[in-house]
């Protein structure tokens, strides 16, 4: 049903809305799903490699580890293949900034041209609260 490879990375509970609908919504579509048993940042990481993973939905939580891991161990993976990781779920915590952006479902991003001056750094529009 898709012209290029899809593949879905499962990071997170199957149980939960949005790793289920991701994994669900990419069998649909023809593609192939790799399910993590339990998730470790490292082994993440290796899946993208091995698999060519394109795609993943991750708690802030669980990129905040893959970011965590020291460069030397990052920069032995690969990761090209990915075009879309979905983070939600949570607050996403800014790289040595404090803080984060406000949870909402679905996280995009824009470049800084993009975005009209009032809005949020961390976020792809002004805040609403």
């Amino acid at each position: 049903m898709i012209h290029d490879p899809h593949v879905h990375l499962v990071a997170g509970p199957l149980y939960h809305s949005a790793p289920g609908s991701f994994a669900l919504f990419s069998a649909v579509i023809g593609g192939t799903v790799v399910v993590m048993r339990r998730f470790d940042p490292e082994h993440a990481l290796h899946l993208i490699q091995t698999h060519r993973v394109t795609s993943t939905f991750m708690a802030p939580a669980l990129v905040k580890r893959i970011v965590d891991l020291p460069e030397s161990v990052r920069a032995r993976y690969d990761v090209s293949s990915m075009r879309s990781l979905v983070v939600g779920g949570g607050a996403v915590p800014d790289a040595g900034q404090g803080g984060g952006a406000p949870a909402t479902s679905v996280r995009a991003s824009t470049s800084s041209t993009d975005r009209p001056s009032s809005a949020s750094t961390r976020s792809c529009g002004p805040r609403t609260f």
